[in-house]
């Protein structure tokens, strides 16, 4: 405390009294009570990850936030998509949920006041179409041992990504 100006810095948690006493011989002296609470240690950096970058339509991933410094008062997050119609993510857990084909960032902010925020690129691309069935074929259920014959693979859906097939004998 600076005895001639009053000003007074705070150097740890605690109560105190601030007394000023007339310098003229008087010995009269007031009071003042002091309550010094601890400083609140904010959010000061996220980092946003997940183990993809990039997932299907429909698909989950979890996002991770890293807050720093790791003894801040309150390191809750806030989890948010910047663009919705592309993934959605739990506000409270971080579980993003994939709509539709496109690109978004994942955003991690502090509930703390500090407005510090994270953020990671995300991909979603359609969904890949599977085969669904197969049916296969050919002109004769039985021929001599010296014929041959064609078989033929009917694949399902038609429209499926990758309709190839390997045929073997069993």
């Amino acid at each position: 405390m600076n005895a001639t100006t009053g000003l007074v810095t705070a150097v740890s948690e605690g109560n105190t009294n601030i007394v000023a006493t007339a310098t003229d011989g008087s010995n009269v002296s007031g009071s003042a009570a002091l309550q010094v609470t601890a400083s609140q240690i904010l959010v000061t950096s996220i980092t946003v990850s997940s183990g993809r970058a990039s997932i299907q339509e429909n698909e989950t991933e979890q996002f991770i936030a890293n807050v720093l410094p790791g003894n801040a008062d309150n390191r809750a997050v806030t989890w948010s998509s910047s663009n919705a119609t592309v993934a959605t993510v739990n506000a409270t857990t971080g579980l993003v949920t994939a709509v539709s084909e496109g690109n978004t960032n994942i955003v991690a902010t502090a509930t703390d006041g500090s407005n510090v925020s994270g953020s990671a690129a995300l991909q979603v691309t359609a969904s890949q179409i599977l085969v669904t069935s197969i049916t296969v074929s050919s002109g004769r259920a039985s021929i001599p041992d010296d014929a041959t014959e064609q078989f033929n693979a009917n694949v399902l859906p038609g429209n499926a990504d990758n309709r190839a097939v390997t045929l073997v004998l069993q």
